[in-house]
């Protein structure tokens, strides 16, 4: 063997040849012939590969240094004078260096080490940077592939979330489409239900059983989908669209094949595209021209033709068939949904549609020769039966019922399914192949039909029986069944068909009647009794004996032995004891009670087994889960049942108290006075004679205290098994046979020990399920001075009342609340337990009560304190309330009975430990009383709040004691205390997780806060609060017409999207948007504007070419909170548009915004502008002041407010300075974003930006380049408003990425200090269209890929209706009809009225008696200009009274003249019945002129409260002359106008040319001057002097027409 020194010389000798000059030996040598260790140099290049040479751009020094024991000793390897390789690739390549060398330790590694970093330089081989400039851009372009990348992961998981959560959503609509269409799913025997479901899921998870729907007839075949896919060859894969037209238009997915039948079909699972639902789909593949057999017999055609036409005809009657069957609903049925069939080239191919069933079938049995239970058999018999039943009802018969048609659905509920269709289509098939259907079951005996399918169900229950399939025509049955199913089987297999029963028959058969007795009874003897709980570690393993507490089930069907590891026996109770078990599939730890029953008695069994069921409603964080229970029987030897109920050998010890001595033992609570139990009524009593004696047998061996043994640990004890359910107090009377003493004379025992060997061989057993809880109970708490942590009992204290008020609010009542029932888990959390069922004596016949409800003793102690108390023992007595105590009469009691045990517990939280027990049972006793006497160390003064409290629960009167929710709501008792940092965390914690119970619990809340009376009154206080509502509803409606008759007209259609949307990010910085809550806690947002919606719409809907319109309302919130949002009336119109850049849908934008505003000539007359901006202007003019792109946001929003004049200027700059902006962009910014001229000049302000180069100069260019165009195309489409480009407009940044454009005009009331308020505001829109876009396409939604472009403007229809307030109005109607007399006139004012309308006039009826004055009055306030008046006095005629000269005027009309005439006056007025409004008149303006030559002759007068200087006059005049332009074009010419410049309201100028009449004679004219002054005292002086005017310009000057003039309102009004 080669020596250390060898190896090293021969290594360095081979690398030297190997490389020559590259390497260097720089061992240092010393005095010669001393060897050194070997230490080497070896520069390296990158490895040349079998190319070629290559350019070597990378090298480095290896430094390998050697001690004397290398190889043996890892080298020291060092890397020098790297070349071409970064820092950080030197260092990884140290460190897979060391890794190396640590591998190759003992064998010689320099060469491998070289060659290694050859390699690593070859991958790295790439060439310097020229600059550090190039360098950092290859970093930065490294930097960008790898955000990239870090987004393209994170696409990928949105992507998949969103995948996710649409299946969810799928199936989640697919389950509620199968509930609604499935009847109330229950088998009649709850036990039976709970069994069988239970089984049945525990089958289909260890066979992971996905979907199983297979139509197989062999065994073989019926596999899960999951098996069939992995062990076949299967042809069908992928997917494909199927339309349905049969009865109704469906698509249907066609997806994974789940199986092949030999009898020629083919069965997909499918998935209903409109509704989310899973069908099933079968294919049947006819071939075409078929050579029939002449052995197969049709049912609608000749078997022996060989038309094609008459083949064709099968496959339609089948089609009519399904019709019927359509109609057929069973929750037990599989039902048909629909049906096609397609003509190919060379077959027929037809499928059927029908009800998708999630389960398994009953072959999974046969295939795994499962032999089933009976009860198993019962339950699917009923469902069988049941389903035969509604077919045969309905003269439908199976036909071929099997093993593959049964399927058990996940809740166990049994659905037949190919009825009648399937065996048809099955004969057609086999036909086409010459052959015949394969069936493994024996021919029905008989002619067939319905008897033929109960002949078939008999085969189909012997086989399931066996395990295997029953071959033969007439079975033998099997000699171990019972008598019932014996019989049962009998009636199903006659082999005369006639005396065979029927499937209603067979529904009322013992058999099926039975009640489920199921389990298994496991026995103990006296030392498995005595065992004792000691406490485990996490990792426990199951306990080996607890095998020998359980005996064999004859039947082998043991649910706790099957699914259940049984880890320790946990102690004894009075009826029953309880194991620590672990499930087998889930792995989580439970306890499990047992109790005996009584098997004679079902209708005891039934009842317990509906409590229990009940009591697995509790769901509660603070009350122990029962999540199941189930019943198991075993036939059990007589010596078994006599050692079970044999007392046990065990001594039982007793106390003797007498005056001198007091003997305490363990059984502290055994001191305490007992409750009595003769008029108590209990839920459940047990009459049975072994449960009596079980009960007194174990009582003798269970007679430590209650509150000290193994059950302070566990989650059930030996106390009282009492629940009540309210709604079901009073159940049974208590036993008669128990009102004498509790102990058991011998001789009894003896004769009931005889009885049980004589008549109980068979036992039952009920298993609860339930919560294990590790820790201890409440007890051990307070005798560990829980008092002195007084914070630690509050909170116990407030978990228990939200423990008991979930309870309570179920409708139970708990009944034994006690401190051992308490239990504390490992987190010190309260659990609420032991509810149990059943108690029968609950006081012992020692102890009585007094009248007044006290308990007092009578002094029998003796031996009777050790034995046989029941499940309420006398521990018990000291927390019941004091009406479950009262004596000579039937107690009636509540929920309110655990509130008072609730208050015993309470103050025994707040006591010092008891040391002795007489201690106890005295103090309690004291507070019992009617007086509640605390003791003398308890001071009340320190404890007001706990005093208040236990005085509160311990009140005898019931009433007077709080339910559990008002103590909880009460101020008393203190909320939870939580930091704030520790809520937020609870919250955000909670929030996370939707599918969770406290996000539920949450979501709850919120719904559940109640309203006060004030927040109702004051919620929508200021909504509908406008005293002209009629006149401003009636503006809008003739403004949304004339806005809709534009949009139109523009060829826009009316289209409408979804009111609710989605909780969107374009809207997480608008506090004004309006957001609600679902039920299910999902945000969603009603309408802010009608355009992201609408985005939304048509990205979600692929629409490339549409232009729309809609008039809706859009909402806003307050700023105060609490009140109803804002409503205001929004009119969006849109083009989509699938090409951009020609920049027409912008235009046409504009040309639509102009004519809405030119319908309205009170708009027209005003100041309007077009305001223009671009997206691209405003990015160019943040990058050339040098602003960060994070910060870009935040400047739009402050130009946003400041654009909305929100803001000043210096607020502006204000906000600016905060996201540290310096003076010079500030000043740059503001340069550019206050400049409002024509584009020309905006862009000769913008050469600061466009002259240089750059991304801010492109984008400048192109925003101008785009705007120019678009002002280009709107004056070509006639645009004449001017048009100027605001770089400062900022309007919905977060929806417009190009054009944004707002039309302002100036309206009447100045409010804003810009005098100009927006009418219109839209843009282009195609990147929010874009965003939605991607967000489908993470997901199969989207459809194929399309391009979009969006352009939309929205206009006020508020502010156009308050401009038009102004105008003269038009009333809603033309015509009144009233009755004046001392008759209503009802039918002919409906006569009336009925012919109008039928005209086409509007008009309206006024039912109620009044005067002709008030109706005159009501008509002039709602400008109203005729009445039709009935007098009762005249007939054949009538009154119209219409407006005209300022007045109304009376003509007499013939009733047959009426129409006609009315419709002349409105003809002759212009008020047509069927115009629209004064919109429509107005069009007849003409613009202002001078008035010369044929205008009237104006004369001003000044009658105003001031003198006004003679430019103001002249100014006044000018005003007063445009206002009324339009009316004095209207009057002949040389016309004498004198107009009245008034300093009045409008209000009071209407009053007076509605009173005054220029026409009336001197006293007339007085008495109207005096109905003016009436009604406006306050300007009384003013008015008399207005009339004297006007009289003398009457009467004296003969002036024909006067104008009355409001100078502050710009109003007027015209008398003639």
């Amino acid at each position: 063997m080669e020596s250390v020194q060898e190896r090293q010389e021969n290594e360095i000798q081979a690398l030297k040849a190997i490389f020559t000059h590259e390497l260097q030996d720089v061992c240092k040598q010393g005095v010669e012939n001393v060897w050194h260790p070997l230490e080497i140099m070896i520069t390296l290049t990158p490895q040349q590969g079998s190319s070629g040479q290559q350019e070597v751009h990378a090298h480095i020094d290896l430094h390998v240094t050697c001690s004397e024991r290398y190889p043996d000793q890892v080298p020291k390897i060092e890397l020098e004078n790297s070349k071409g390789l970064s820092v950080q690739q030197v260092v990884q390549l140290q460190s897979e260096l060391d890794s190396l060398a640590q591998e190759l330790k003992g064998e010689v590694m320099i060469f491998e080490l070289a060659q290694h970093v050859q390699k690593f330089l070859h991958i790295h081989n790439k060439p310097g940077f020229k600059s550090f400039y190039e360098e950092m851009l290859s970093r930065q372009e490294q930097q960008q592939e790898q955000q990239q990348l870090i987004k393209k992961q994170k696409e990928d998981k949105q992507r998949q979330a969103i995948q996710d959560e649409i299946q969810r959503k799928k199936e989640a609509l697919q389950e509620e489409k199968q509930r609604r269409r499935s009847h109330c799913r229950s088998v009649g025997d709850d036990k039976v239900s709970a069994v069988n479901s239970d089984h049945l899921g525990h089958i289909e998870r260890s066979r992971s059983c996905s979907y199983v729907r297979t139509c197989s007839n062999s065994r073989r075949r019926s596999q899960s989908t999951s098996e069939s896919s992995e062990g076949s060859l299967c042809s069908h894969k992928g997917t494909k669209l199927l339309h349905f037209s049969h009865r109704g238009e469906r698509q249907i997915y066609r997806g994974t094949c789940l199986g092949h039948s030999p009898r020629g079909s083919v069965v997909y699972a499918g998935v209903d595209i409109a509704t989310g639902e899973m069908v099933a789909v079968t294919e049947w593949t006819l071939k075409l021209k078929p050579k029939i057999s002449k052995k197969v017999t049709f049912h609608d055609a000749d078997s022996e033709s060989n038309d094609f036409t008459k083949y064709m005809k099968q496959v339609n009657s089948i089609e009519q068939e399904l019709n019927y069957l359509q109609k057929l609903s069973h929750e037990n049925l599989v039902q048909y949904i629909s049906m096609k069939y397609v003509q190919e080239k060379e077959s027929v191919v037809i499928f059927i549609v029908q009800e998708f069933v999630n389960g398994i079938n009953l072959a999974f049995c046969l295939m795994e020769n499962l032999s089933l239970d009976v009860d198993f058999l019962r339950h699917y018999s009923t469902g069988i039966l049941s389903a035969l039943a509604c077919l045969h009802s309905n003269n439908v018969v199976h036909k071929d019922l099997r093993d593959t048609s049964v399927f058990i659905s996940k809740s166990g509920v049994v659905k037949v399914g190919d009825y009648s269709l399937d065996k048809r289509l099955s004969d057609i098939f086999q036909a086409t192949l010459n052959g015949k259907a394969e069936n493994i079951y024996p021919p029905s005996l008989g002619r067939g039909g319905k008897k033929a399918d109960i002949y078939r169900f008999g085969i189909l229950m012997l086989s399931l029986i066996r395990g295997c399939v029953i071959h033969d025509t007439v079975p033998e049955m099997p000699s171990n069944l019972q008598p019932d199913l014996r019989d049962f089987l009998s009636k199903c297999l006659l082999k005369d068909e006639r005396q065979r029963w029927s499937a209603e028959q067979l529904l009322e058969h013992q058999f099926v009647k039975s009640p489920i007795e199921h389990g298994l009874s496991p026995q103990r003897s006296t030392e498995e009794k005595q065992y004792k709980y000691t406490e485990e570690t996490e990792d426990e393993e199951p306990d080996s004996d607890i095998h020998f507490f359980l005996p064999a089930n004859p039947k082998g069907q043991s649910r706790i032995q099957n699914e259940f590891e049984s880890l320790k026996w946990l102690g004894k109770g009075a009826f029953g004891d309880v194991l620590k078990v672990r499930n087998k599939l889930d792995g989580g730890v439970y306890a499990i009670k047992r109790i005996e029953l009584n098997p004679k008695n079902k209708q005891l069994n039934k009842k317990i087994t509906w409590e229990v069921k009940l009591l697995s409603r509790l769901n509660h964080e603070n009350v122990v889960r029962y999540y199941n229970s189930w019943i198991e029987s075993a036939t059990i030897e007589p010596a078994s049942v006599l050692s079970s109920i044999a007392p046990s050998p065990a001594p039982v010890h007793t106390n003797k108290l007498n005056s001198n001595q007091l003997v305490l033992t363990d059984d502290v609570e055994k001191l305490a006075p007992p409750m009595k139990d003769e008029c108590v009524e209990w839920s459940v009593s047990y009459e049975s004679r072994v449960s009596a004696l079980h009960e007194e047998s174990a009582s003798s061996v269970d007679s430590s205290d209650e509150d000290e043994g193994w059950i302070t640990f566990l989650p059930c004890s030996d106390s009282s098994d009492g629940i009540i359910f309210e709604k079901d107090e009073v159940v049974t009377s208590c036993l008669q046979s128990q009102t004498g003493s509790c102990s058991v004379s011998d001789t009894d025992c003896d004769q009931k020990k005889d009885s049980a060997v004589a008549h109980c061989k068979e036992i039952q057993f009920m298993f609860i399920q339930m919560e294990f809880c590790e820790k201890s109970t409440l007890r051990t708490a307070i005798d560990s001075r829980l008092c002195e942590d007084e914070e630690r009992v509050w909170r116990l204290f407030r978990e228990m009342v939200e423990g008991l008020a979930h309870i309570h609010q179920q409708g139970m009542i708990h009944r034994d609340l006690k401190p051992v029932n308490i239990f504390l888990d490992s987190n010190d959390h309260v659990k609420i337990g032991d509810f149990g069922l059943a108690t029968t004596n609950i006081l012992p016949r020692h102890l009585a009560s007094t009248p007044d409800g006290k308990l007092t003793d009578i002094p029998s102690f003796s031996q009777e304190m050790g034995d046989g108390s029941l499940t309420g023992q006398v521990g018990t007595a000291l927390y019941a309330a004091p009406e479950l105590t009262t004596s000579g009469k039937k107690a009636i009691y509540n929920q309110k009975v655990d509130l008072y045990s609730l208050g015993i517990i309470f103050f025994e939280m707040c006591y010092h430990p008891l040391l002795t027990g007489m201690e106890r049972v005295n103090i309690l006793v004291n507070l019992r009383n009617n007086e509640i006497i605390f003791p003398s160390d308890f001071t009340e003064d320190e404890r007001l709040q706990q005093v208040y409290i236990i005085r509160w629960l311990l009140n005898h009167d019931p009433s007077q004691r709080p339910t559990s929710l008002e103590l909880l709501q009460s101020d008393y008792v203190p909320p939870p205390e939580l930091e704030e940092a520790e809520l937020q965390e609870m919250v955000r914690h909670t929030l996370s997780n939707p599918q969770s119970k406290s996000y539920k619990y949450l979501v709850g809340s919120c719904f559940k806060q109640e309203v006060t009376r004030a927040e109702d009154i004051t919620y929508d206080m200021n909504v509908g609060k406008n005293a002209s509502l009629p006149m401003l509803l009636m503006l809008q409606e003739l403004a949304k017409e004339r806005i809709a008759l534009v949009f139109q007209k523009h060829g826009a259609t009316c289209l409408s999207t979804p009111l609710l949307m989605p909780q969107n990010v374009l809207y997480d910085n608008t506090d004004s948007c309006v957001r609600l809550m679902s039920h299910s806690g999902g945000i969603v947002t009603i309408p802010h504007d009608l355009r992201v919606p609408f985005a939304r719409y048509v990205a979600r809907n692929g629409i490339t070419c549409l232009k729309r319109y809609t008039i809706d309302k859009v909402y806003r919130e307050k700023r105060v909170f609490g009140f109803h949002p804002r409503e205001l009336y929004e009119c969006a119109f849109d083009i989509v548009t699938p090409i951009t850049g020609t920049l027409m849908a912008e235009a046409e934008l504009l040309s639509v915004a102009w004519e809405v505003v030119n319908e309205f000539p009170s708009l027209r007359d005003k100041t309007c502008l077009i305001r223009l901006n671009h997206a691209s202007l405003l990015k160019a003019i943040l990058i050339h002041c040098g602003i960060e792109e994070e910060k870009y946001h935040d400047i739009y929003m402050i130009l946003s407010e400041a654009r909305d004049e929100k803001y000043s200027k210096f607020q502006v700059q204000t906000h600016l300075i905060s996201l540290c902006l310096n003076d010079q962009a500030m000043v740059t910014l503001f340069s550019l974003i206050e400049t409002e001229s024509p584009i020309s000049k905006v862009a000769s302000a913008f050469r600061v930006i466009t002259k240089r180069k750059g991304e801010a100069a492109s984008l400048a260019k192109q925003g101008f380049h785009e705007l120019e165009t678009i002002i280009m195309n709107a004056e070509a489409l006639g645009v004449k408003c001017p048009i100027v480009v605001a770089p400062g407009l900022v309007y919905n940044v977060q929806q417009y990425s190009g054009m944004m454009c707002q039309f302002v005009c100036e309206l009447k009331k100045k409010r804003r200090r810009g005098g100009l308020d927006v009418i219109a505001a839209g843009g282009t829109y195609d990147k929010m269209l874009a965003d939605f876009r991607r967000t489908l396409d993470m997901t199969s939604v989207a459809s194929k890929e399309v391009s979009q472009a969006a352009a939309g403007i929205s206009i006020s229809l508020d502010k156009i209706v308050s401009a038009l307030q102004d105008e003269n109005n038009v009333p809603a109607v033309d015509v009144v009809v009233c009755s004046v007399g001392n008759r209503s006139m009802v039918k002919e004012k409906a006569a009336v009225i009925r012919e109008l309308w039928a005209a086409g006039i509007k008009s309206s009826l006024i039912d109620s008696l009044q005067s002709l004055e008030e109706i005159k009055d009501y008509c002039q306030e709602n400008l109203v200009p005729h009445i039709v008046m009935l007098k009762d006095i005249e007939t054949g005629t009538l009154r119209v009274c219409s407006w005209e000269k300022e007045r109304f005027q009376e003509r007499k009309v013939n009733m047959c003249d009426l129409v006609e005439f009315l419709q002349r006056l409105l003809k002759n007025s212009g008020e047509s019945a069927d115009a629209h409004s004064m919109l429509m008149r107005s069009e007849c303006r003409v613009p202002n002129t001078d008035l010369a030559g044929g205008n009237p002759l104006l004369n001003f007068n000044f009658i105003t409260l001031e003198k006004y200087q003679n430019n103001s006059r002249r100014r006044y005049e000018i005003q007063m002359l445009s206002h009324m332009s339009s009316t004095l074009q209207c009057l002949s010419a040389k016309v004498r106008v004198e107009v009245l410049a008034l300093n009045l309201e409008s209000v009071v100028v209407k009053t007076l040319a509605t009173h005054l009449e220029l026409d009336s004679d001197q006293q007339e004219f007085q008495k109207n001057i005096g109905l003016v002054t009436e009604r406006h005292p306050r300007h009384k002086k003013y008015l008399i002097r207005i009339c004297d005017e006007i009289h003398d310009l009457r009467c004296e000057k003969n002036c024909p027409v006067i104008i009355l003039y409001s100078l502050g309102d710009n109003t007027f009004k015209v008398l003639m």
